[in-house]
């Protein structure tokens, strides 16, 4: 809900976000991204996630918990 972020537990500001991401996937083949974020948050949260993956051909899965 308050959109923080994280990669492997550590936490990352959106605005570093792609940097860690290109920066942990170099060198991966088939680089893949588990996207995990509350149900309740918007699409164009998501999207803006999505969008950095697109950009440089990642995988993206998506996992939600479930309603509570």
């Amino acid at each position: 809900e308050n959109k923080r972020y994280f990669l492997n537990q550590s936490e990352v500001p959106f605005n570093l976000l792609e940097q860690e991401l290109v920066k942990q996937t170099q060198g991966l083949d088939d680089p893949t991204v588990i996207i995990r974020l509350p149900y309740n948050l918007t699409v164009q949260d998501l999207v803006d996630v999505m969008a950095i993956g697109a950009k440089h051909k990642m995988k993206m899965v998506l996992a939600t918990d479930k309603k509570q």
